[in-house]
C-alpha cells in the first residue's frame, strides 16, 4: 500500500469525523479512540450510518497514520492515546477546505447550497457562492479534491462529490 493510493470508505469515514469533530468542537480534540468511534458511529447526518468498532477504527487509524493523513498523540500523564488529522496542515487547507470535503465524505453528494447549511458549524460562509468558489478551488488541486459529476436529468443543481467519484476514496489523496 501507497502513501498516495486513495483512501478506501473506511478510511475517508474516519478522517472526516477527525475533521468535522476538529473543525465543530475543537475542545475535545485530539480526540480519543472511544470518541472518535462515536462520532463515526453518529447516526445523524451520514450516508450511510456505519457501524465502526474499536477494533476496524484502530487499524484504519494504523492505515492513516502510515499515509501522514492522521497522528497519535500521547500527551504526559494521560492513559489513552488521542487522535487528530494531519491532512489539513500539510495540505495548508483552510477550514473551508476542510470542512467541505469532510461533509462530502459522511454525507455523500450534495449540492452547494447543501454543503453551505451543513458546513455552518464549521466556519461562516455569507452565500452558497462562497462556498462555489471554495468547490472550484479544491477541484483545481491535483489530484482534486472535489468533483461534480454530469448533471442528471430532471435535477435543478449538480450534486458535488467528494472526489471524481462516490465513495469518497480518493479524497485527501497524493
Amino acid at each position: 500500500m501507497s502513501i498516495d493510493e486513495p483512501l478506501d470508505e473506511v478510511g475517508a469515514w474516519v478522517l472526516g469525523a477527525l475533521i468535522e469533530e476538529e473543525l465543530t468542537t475543537p475542545d475535545n480534540c485530539p480526540l480519543t479512540l472511544e470518541a472518535l468511534t462515536a462520532a463515526c458511529n453518529r447516526t445523524s447526518s451520514r450516508v450511510p450510518v456505519m457501524e465502526l468498532d474499536e477494533a476496524t477504527a484502530t487499524r484504519t487509524l494504523g492505515n492513516l497514520q502510515m499515509r501522514s493523513r492522521a497522528r497519535g498523540i500521547h500527551r504526559g500523564g494521560a492513559r489513552v492515546m488521542r487522535y487528530r488529522q494531519e491532512r489539513g496542515g500539510r495540505m495548508h487547507l483552510h477550514r473551508p477546505e476542510l470542512a467541505v470535503p469532510s461533509v462530502l465524505m459522511l454525507r455523500g453528494p450534495q449540492t452547494a447550497g447543501e454543503i453551505k447549511t451543513r458546513t455552518a458549524r464549521a466556519f461562516e460562509s455569507v452565500a452558497p457562492s462562497h462556498v462555489e468558489v471554495t468547490l472550484e478551488s479544491m477541484a483545481d488541486f491535483s489530484p482534486p479534491l472535489v468533483a461534480p459529476p454530469p448533471k442528471r436529468a430532471g435535477q435543478k443543481e449538480v450534486r458535488v462529490h467528494a472526489s471524481p467519484f462516490r465513495p469518497a476514496s480518493r479524497i485527501f489523496a497524493g
